[in-house]
């Protein structure tokens, strides 16, 4: 990191353009977790706590007008009982599902985990209607500010609000941009575990709206699917709908519709969003469900429920401040998030959060069983 300060300035200093660009930020997260049932088993504590010490790098390099190349990772450090209750943990976060492994351990110990990982590696060439980018990557075809059907190469989980980057995938893209508004997409992720993914997305304008189609394989699957983006009156209209058809006849088929509306009402920022997903779960598993925040999620199972409904609101305090709140209802399995949260800027590239992820649900009878607390400090450069 420091590395990377020293060559910024003695670029500045030099006065002349740069072919490199240095980013990141330094972030310290804590957080407390309050348990109303043992989802531990942690016998009688009710309480547990954790901090994560994390530092994001990333670097890009224009060798010319057409060619970039991008490395981006990310260091960070786990510590408290909440890693120590989750055994797995450091086995997990040490490895990825990419193409290779770009995931390490410099420390795994009971309550203290050290994780290097690299989610952007790539190189890319753009020439007038062409683009062509290969390596570690993120290929972002969804549409929707929370469920996306659509993304199929790298779904993220929006509950885990503190990643936002999200993830990448080790894929080769190509682009053809045929007009302003038409453009054809292939990319491909392969992989040796017979779990590769490959899909055209074609998208065009019309009637005011944007729209894509996209048909492809995914691992096992044949996956067919359409969005669209466009509004109504002053507020944004979206859906993506993914059906996947499997090529085993012992597997079953899925679908997943998801839709969005959003607008802005003064100094808020509303919007709602719905998700259907057909082999979704009709039994709520406790631990599960808490640990639905760190999942791994995909696009035949963006949300455990069949049925999800999302509201959430931003509204500006202040230049310096705002305030958050979200919602997500599962009927079928009443079940419900509550996620609040407050951001302020200190200063210049400095940065208060606080966020709460309460969590609710009907096992024997509807109670709450479990809030954390983050409370986040980062500085970005």
């Amino acid at each position: 990191m420091l590395l990377g300060i020293f060559l910024n300035q003695s670029s500045i200093a030099q006065n002349k353009p740069k072919d490199y660009q240095i980013k990141g930020y330094l972030k310290n997260l804590q957080n407390v977790t309050f348990n109303t049932i043992d989802v531990f088993f942690l016998q009688d504590t009710s309480i547990v706590t954790g901090n994560t010490i994390h530092n994001r790098f990333n670097f890009k390099w224009f060798l010319n007008d057409d060619i970039r190349f991008a490395a981006e990772f990310r260091n960070q450090l786990f510590i408290g009982e909440q890693f120590r209750a989750n055994p797995q943990f450091g086995e997990t976060i040490g490895k990825d599902n990419g193409l290779v492994d770009l995931s390490f351990n410099w420390i795994n110990k009971p309550s203290v985990i050290f994780n290097t990982q690299i989610d952007r590696l790539w190189l890319s060439w753009e020439k007038k209607k062409w683009a062509v980018k290969v390596g570690r990557q993120r290929i972002n075809w969804g549409l929707n500010l929370a469920f996306n059907p659509n993304d199929l190469f790298n779904t993220y989980n929006f509950l885990d609000f503190d990643y936002e980057e999200r993830p990448g995938t080790d894929a080769l893209k190509i682009t053809y941009n045929k007009t302003y508004s038409t453009s054809f997409e292939f990319a491909i992720r392969p992989d040796t575990a017979g779990q590769s993914i490959a899909a055209l997305k074609y998208g065009f304008n019309k009637w005011q709206y944007d729209f894509q189609l996209i048909g492809g394989y995914y691992k096992s699957d044949i996956a067919l699917g359409f969005g669209w983006a466009g509004n109504i009156k002053n507020g944004g209209f979206k859906g993506e709908i993914m059906y996947f058809v499997p090529t085993d006849s012992l597997l079953e088929s899925n679908l997943n519709l998801s839709l969005t509306y959003d607008n802005v009402f003064g100094k808020t920022y509303f919007q709602a969003a719905a998700l259907y997903n057909l082999r979704g779960i009709a039994k709520v598993d406790p631990l599960g469900l808490f640990n639905l925040a760190a999942a791994e999620l995909s696009p035949k199972n963006l949300f455990p429920f069949r049925y999800s409904a999302l509201i959430s609101s931003v509204f500006t305090i202040s230049p310096l401040s705002t305030a958050t709140i979200a919602m997500v209802y599962s009927p079928g399995v009443n079940t419900l998030i509550l996620t609040p949260g407050f951001s302020y800027s200190i200063a210049d590239n400095w940065d208060l959060n606080l966020f709460i992820q309460s969590f609710f649900s009907e096992v024997d009878q509807f109670d709450h069983f479990s809030s954390s607390v983050f409370l986040r400090l980062k500085w970005s450069y």
